[in-house]
């Protein structure tokens, strides 16, 4: 029996798919000029990256206290 086009599909996609997770994966990172590629410890420092760069703000921050934008009237709005 020939495959449909719904079977053709199912393939196409499914190849995508795992091209896409190839892609998308990585083995390994250097950590302190040394790559390292243990799964538990590049989690970690990936994990720790990401929480050091969002967790708090560093340094100063803008402050628009004397900045003026130009606004609609209430009667446009």
């Amino acid at each position: 029996m020939a495959p449909t086009k719904g079977d053709l599909n199912f393939k196409y996609f499914h190849l995508v798919i795992a091209l896409r997770r190839v892609r998308n994966s990585f083995n390994g990172i250097f950590i302190n000029s040394r790559w390292c590629d243990d799964k538990d410890e590049v989690k970690d420092k990936v994990k720790d990256f990401f929480k050091n760069r969002f967790e708090g703000v560093i340094g100063p921050q803008v402050r628009l206290d004397n900045v003026f934008f130009n606004s609609i009237s209430d009667l446009d709005n």
